[in-house]
């Protein structure tokens, strides 16, 4: 049995009584895939959400860990710097040992001269005894300022003793130091692999994401082309209704139906242009007036600037040839550029959802187009 289009207006009847069969309609019509799109965005937005927060944490731990390796390079430089001093410190020691050293290669000639000289002074005991008591007690002396000497150097080795453990010390801390240092590069060499890898993940969710939105553009392009087919035979039903307190008689009927009537009436070319309207209407003013008027019909979901400028378009060629034409725009809602476009030329706006009608301009439309 075929599916005409009173059985269509039937369909479209019920579902204005009846708005909850709406939703079990778009699950007939529409996919499994498209009905998915609104939570398969919602998942998306929450993972590009958890990658922004893990991004967040990742470069706030980078900025420690930069911090952590410029107070370490701190650290050397001091560390360094301290070695030089012990270097210089250990230089000046070195050359107070080779000082006393000096010191004691003199006296070891000294003793020796003594030496000398207590062999002549064995030949002359008896004259010199007194020198040689006074040669004793210098001999004493130097032996105990020789012992001094050398307590002094055992010092000094112990001090270098010292000084070289803490140089090991240094040098201990300044191998785990760099440790350290290549444990921090490969932390953060493993740190820009992940980001990488976040990277990547982020340019996939960023395709994925524009596909979906290329897929609901189609969507929302289907969806208007359908609701627009539906608002043009709700137009073609339901407009003499809308205006049948501005014009009587009025017949609505798609441009080639008024071939008969409209081509001895206009230019070929204007005729061939005129049958890319929506639709056409004829009827005549309220009021006593005889004359015939014409209704150039321009139908879409959302009136945009280019549906007024066809619905002028229309008119004008209907007027050129002598006829009385009226440029009409039906929409569920007008752009805000359409809307100031059609009050500044005159176009007669008609607003037509599920629950209401509004028309806006019958007047103005009227002084601007009926001469």
């Amino acid at each position: 049995m075929p599916f005409t289009v009173q059985d269509f207006e039937d369909l479209l009847r019920l579902l204005e009584l009846h708005p909850e069969w709406r939703s079990q309609l778009r699950r007939v019509l529409l996919t499994e895939e498209l009905l998915a799109v609104p939570e398969r965005m919602a998942h998306v937005e929450q993972l590009l959400a958890e990658l922004a927060q893990r991004d967040e944490r990742q470069n706030a731990l980078l900025e420690e860990l930069v911090a952590a390796v410029r107070d370490n390079s701190r650290q050397i430089t001091e560390l360094r710097e301290t070695v030089q001093e012990h270097s210089r410190q250990i230089s000046e020691l070195r050359q107070t040992v080779q000082e006393h050293s000096r010191q004691i290669a003199e006296l070891r000639e000294m003793v020796q001269e003594h030496s000398r000289q207590i062999s002549e002074l064995r030949q002359t005991v008896q004259e010199h005894s007194r020198q040689i008591a006074e040669l004793r007690e210098i001999v004493q002396e130097h032996t105990r300022q020789i012992v001094e000497l050398r307590e002094i150097v055992q010092e000094h080795t112990r001090q270098i003793v010292e000084l070289r453990e803490t140089v090991q010390a240094h040098t201990r801390q300044l191998i785990e130091l760099r440790e350290t240092v290549q444990e921090h590069s490969r932390q953060i060499v493993e740190l820009r692999e992940i980001v990488r890898e976040h990277t990547r993940q982020i340019v996939e969710l960023r395709e994925t994401v524009q596909f979906l939105a290329q897929r609901l553009d189609k969507v929302s392009d289907r969806v208007d082309m359908l609701v627009g087919a539906e608002l043009e035979l709700r137009v073609q039903r339901r407009l003499s209704s809308w205006l049948g307190r501005l014009v009587r008689g009025l017949r609505v009927r798609a441009p080639g139906d008024w071939s008969l009537e409209l081509r001895p009436k206009l230019r070929h070319e204007a005729f061939e242009r005129l049958l890319d309207a929506d639709l056409l209407a004829r009827g005549r003013f309220n009021g006593g007036e005889e004359s015939a008027v014409w209704l150039v019909v321009e139908v879409s979901h959302v009136i945009d600037e280019r549906d007024v400028n066809r619905a002028i378009e229309w008119a004008w060629l209907m007027r050129r040839d002598g006829l009385v034409a009226l440029p009409v725009v039906v929409g569920s809602r007008l752009t805000p550029g359409a809307r100031e476009f059609a009050e500044q030329e005159g176009v007669l706006i008609i607003e037509a959802d599920f629950a209401s009608v509004r028309t806006e301009g019958w007047e103005r439309t009227r002084q601007r187009w009926v001469a």
